[in-house]
Formats: structure tokens, sequence, C-alpha cells
């Protein structure tokens, strides 16, 4: 090679190389560990992994399990010091003073002025959603956070009870509607040895649905009650529930160990045939049934409504989430160097080619498109694992927006899909409570309020359900909970949603 050919290929070379690096960069996010068992490190999740090649950069994640997770978060923002470029938690919520505090504090980084110019998918979706804009923004009407949004009402309703089909059919009783028809019906599995527990909950979370509670129309925490604004376990219906499912409890209708075993402890007993009635994701439903019986998975379990008090009576509180999820949402620092290129890659997911991305994956290995359309591929549609663990190889939930059609190509049975359909025909979603913005002060007193009000609640709740509450004890309990504020954080939700 001659040398003028040999200088040329070194300054392509370094061309090429100086190019790269200043295109490179990269940045950090804090997240929950959301990929499945196939990968160590979210970076290498196929919706990830694409991202990283489309722009040019390296996504450093600094990630852990949910429980860890949240305590690593508080000690980081106490500190205020080395912010990642992008965090994913609950500043609505979990933030002392919410997400105006954290904005104040330096943490979270507004990015309405932003958006326009480098942010495009993001700012086109919200102009065809105004409901969904007004519901996420600021009292000034600037943006926060890059949100993980569930539009349609069945994207948010995958939660309720089903029986195992043979237990249903041994009963000889038709399914149960009001609570005095689930007891009955829990007692005859009992009585007649159907199955070892009767009922059971996904991990012992009893406060993820409204189920059983819900009857008594009342909710867990915080509801909207008409025009006003409640706290569930501070009503006088929650000793109706309290003292019905407390004798579930001490007749051995409910599994001992539901508010104390993990969820693999659970998905153990679930697995095992041990459980008639599971209070559970629709998901979960092929997974147990793929374990215990996988000939006659798409039709072993059957599900169940949620109970009301009285026969033909619309049900109050079914499972609804809200349309925005804060803890799944990605909230830019002040931190972040690469602000705008940061941006445009967070802007991806909301484009039509980011939406099949982060719901169905990669295209050609885990879905196709058919007439422009996202189908998943054979291999996550019928993987012997189900489609749930299939298709958790490649989708993972984050700042995006949920696709009802995926969500409904994962129902492989009818069994799921009346599932849905059963589990949505409430009154759900007038119970929900738009998010709420509060000053300073305000954030303050109802965060050491609830501090302690849920300190309470943790001591002395699973006691009154596993030894039973008198009305007496209940009174005191009521006085207990008004002596630490708790009508003072009524007021305060109150004032804010009037």
């Amino acid at each position: 090679m001659s040398l003028k050919k040999v200088i040329f290929t070194i300054l392509c070379l370094s061309f090429c190389i100086f190019s790269f690096s200043s295109d490179y960069f990269s940045f950090t996010w804090l997240s929950p560990d959301r990929s499945s068992s196939r990968y160590r490190d979210m970076a290498e999740f196929p919706s990830y992994r694409e991202i990283q090649e489309i722009f040019n950069c390296k996504i450093d994640f600094n990630h852990s399990r949910l429980g860890e997770y949240n305590e690593k978060v508080k000690l980081m923002l106490s500190s205020k010091q080395d912010l990642p470029d992008v965090i994913s938690y609950d500043f609505m919520w979990k933030y002392p003073g919410g997400i105006l505090k954290a904005i104040d504090d330096g943490v979270v980084l507004p990015i309405s002025d932003r958006l326009q110019q480098f942010a495009p998918n993001l700012v086109a979706f919200l102009e065809h959603h105004p409901e969904i804009k007004s519901e996420i923004s600021l009292p000034d009407g600037s943006l926060f956070c890059f949100p993980s949004l569930s539009p349609d009402s069945e994207v948010r309703t995958y939660i309720g009870p089903f029986v195992v089909r043979e237990v249903f059919e041994a009963s000889g009783m038709d399914l149960p509607q009001t609570m005095d028809e689930w007891y009955l019906f829990l007692r005859k599995i009992k009585d007649e040895n159907l199955a070892d527990i009767p009922l059971s909950f996904y991990g012992g979370k009893i406060k993820d649905t409204n189920v059983f509670i819900g009857a008594y129309g009342i909710g867990w925490g915080f509801f909207l009650d008409g025009e006003v604004i409640r706290f569930g376990e501070a009503s006088q219906e929650f000793f109706l529930f309290l003292s019905e499912f407390s004798r579930w409890i001490s007749e051995g209708l409910v599994d001992p160990l539901f508010s104390v075993q993990s969820l693999k402890a659970y998905r153990s007993r679930a697995c095992r045939k041990k459980v008639g009635v599971l209070v559970d994701y629709v998901s979960s439903i092929e997974k147990i049934a793929v374990r215990r019986a996988p000939d006659l998975a798409s039709d072993y379990f059957v599900p169940m409504r949620y109970p009301s008090l009285r026969r033909g009576e619309k049900v109050e509180f079914g499972h609804r989430m809200p349309v925005f999820s804060s803890y799944l949402s990605a909230y830019l620092t002040p931190s972040c160097d690469n602000l705008e290129k940061v941006i445009e890659v967070l802007d991806y997911a909301y484009s039509p080619d980011g939406f099949r991305l982060f719901n169905f994956g990669i295209q050609g290995e885990s879905y196709f498109l058919n007439g422009g359309k996202a189908v998943f591929s054979d291999n996550i549609l019928n993987s012997p694992k189900g489609f749930a663990t299939a298709v958790a190889d490649y989708v993972a939930a984050g700042p995006y927006v949920k696709s009802k059609e995926a969500f409904f190509q994962g129902l492989r049975s009818p069994v799921q899909r009346q599932a849905i359909d059963l589990w949505s025909d409430t009154n759900a979603d007038s119970h929900l409570i738009p998010i709420l913005h509060f000053n300073e002060n305000e954030r303050e007193i109802i965060f050491k309020k609830m501090t302690l009000i849920n300190g309470y609640l943790d001591k002395v709740i699973f006691d009154f359900l596993f030894k039973g509450v008198s009305k007496d004890e209940f009174d005191l309990y009521i006085r207990n909970l008004e002596e630490l504020g708790i009508r003072d954080v009524e007021k305060i939700y109150n004032d804010a949603y009037l």
C-alpha cells in the first residue's frame, strides 16, 4: 500500500473515531430492576438494547429489587449527592413534600420548556389526549416527567378472584355473588376438603385489590365517595369488613400465612394444588394452570365476580389502576449533562416505533407486522412456559403508553378474557382520586401524620383480622386514628380536590 493510501486510511479512521466519539454519549438511570431472569442488567433487555443502538448511547442502569430499591433511593435523595441523570421513583407520594418539593429541592427537573423541541412524540400524544395532559401537569401547566400511561380502562383491570374449576364443580354450588354466598362457598370447600386452603391472595397483598372490603362501600386508603374523599380504614364500614373477614380467618377459610408469606411462598403453594380460590393477576391464571395441569391450562380456572352485599347490585369497588403510574415514570434530574439527547431517547417510547418496541419487543423475534398492526409471534404466543413468562423476556413496565392490543393478545384463553370483563363490571372508576397537588406545608402535614397513621395501622389491622375486634375496641381504634390526625389529612385532601 502506498504512503498516500496509508495516510488516507489513517485519516478516514481518525475521522470515523472522532465522529463516533462526538455523537456517542451515556447517561445513568436509577430504576427498579424490571428485567426478566434471562437478563442480569436492564441495559441488556431487548428494548433498551435497541434504544442504545438507535441513539448510539449507553444507559448505565443502577437498579435493584423493589424493596431494596426504595431504601436506596431514600438514602440518595436525603443526601442529594451524586444524583443520576434519570430516576424512576414515586415522587408524587413517596417523596416528602411530593413532586413540587422535589422540584424545589433540586432533585427533579421540570422539562416543559424543552419538550416542544426535543420530545415531539410525547407532545403529540398529549395534544391528542388533553385529559391526560391535565392529569399529569403541575398547577402551572408544566410537565415534570416522561410518564407511564395506561389510557384504556381494560388495561388497568387485571387482578381478581378465580376458583379451580374442579373445586367449583365439586362444590355443587353456583358461583357466589354476595359476601354471605362467598362465606358459604368457602365453607363448603373447607368442610368437604375440596382444597387444603380455601382462599389465598397473591403474595399476601390483600390491599392491592378492593375485593371483599369493597362490598361494604369502601376501599383501602383514600378514595372518592361522590364528591368527598374518605379514608377507608377510618370509616364505620371498615368495622363490618373486619368482623366478617376475621370470622373467615378464624374458621380456617383463609390462608393463615396470607399476611406474611412472600410471593415465592405463595406461588409455591398455589402451584401445588393447595389453594381453591386465589385472588391474583389475570396473567397468573395461565402461569399457575400450566404448572398444575398443562393439558387443561386454558380451562383450569373459573373467574369470579367481586362480591357485593346484595344480589343484583352493581359492584362499587373493583380493581382499577390509575391512568398515570408515577413510580414507573422517568424523572430527569439537574445532574443530567446531555439533557436534550436524553430527552430524545426517552421520547422515542411515545413514537409509533417506540410504542411497538416497548409493548411488543423486537420485530421478527417477539412480534411481526400484519396489515400494519403488531402481532406477537408464535414463539411468544405458544411458548411452553406460558405467554406471560415468554413476553417478559422482551417487555417490561416503564415510561411509555401501554397498548390495549398487546394486553388482549396476551389473554390466551377465553377464561382470561372473561375474567377481565367480569372484574371490569364495577363502578371503580368513579372512586379514583385525580392527581392532587398540595403546598409544602400541606405535604409536610400529610407526610408526618400518615407516617404515624400507617405505622399504627400496620400494628393493629392484622391483629383485628386474626384475633377479632369488638365494637368498643373498634371505637377506640377510630379515636386513636383521629388523635393521630386522620381527619386533618382527609380535610387537606378534600380542600385540594374541591
